[in-house]
């Protein structure tokens, strides 16, 4: 049996990988638009084609066959994990196409905690307190300053689709 280290220097440099490529996934698909036409969910697919066969490789090497050792309840949650995160990638790809990168990254930056505190005043995780109302308005009004009222220079993007696929892309 492996010993569990407080710091493991595989794990770090996992998180560090992950990061530099979560950060500059927009980026390469603004570029991709601007060189070819595809769509949406083309990318999305071709993204989980490669990234789940390194990510097989990777969760073997470090864990081997317990990696298979899931409890039915936990299956569903993985499932639905998954299925959620490939509509929200997809939705930002989409919100990326209609937008531009700069105003669908910042909605969906911005609009994520102001989502969180929604729901956890909705479902009762809160109590609705001046506070939360302040920084729910406040981050209503910066996201409404910092995206702006018109769309980037190029005729072609189209403001309120693009919001409501940073807004599916949030969830």
């Amino acid at each position: 049996m492996r010993k569990l280290q407080l710091f493991q220097p595989v794990g770090l440099w996992l998180v560090v990988g992950a990061a530099a490529l979560w950060g500059t996934i927009g980026v390469a698909t603004q570029g991709i638009y601007h060189s070819d036409h595809t769509t949406p969910l083309f990318i999305n697919l071709t993204r989980m084609l490669i990234a789940a066969p390194v990510l097989v490789v990777a969760c073997w090497r470090i864990m081997g066959a317990r990696m298979f050792q899931i409890q039915p309840r936990h299956g569903l949650i993985l499932f639905l994990n998954g299925t959620f995160l490939a509509i929200s990638q997809a939705a930002y790809f989409a919100a990326i196409q209609a937008i531009g990168i700069t105003i669908a990254t910042l909605l969906t930056i911005c609009i994520a905690p102001l989502l969180v505190t929604a729901l956890a005043v909705l479902l009762r995780l809160e109590p609705l307190t001046g506070r939360n109302l302040a920084a729910l308005s406040f981050g209503i009004i910066g996201s409404v300053l910092l995206v702006g009222f018109h769309p980037q220079e190029s005729a072609a993007y189209n403001l309120p689709l693009g919001v409501v696929y940073s807004l599916v892309a949030t969830v």
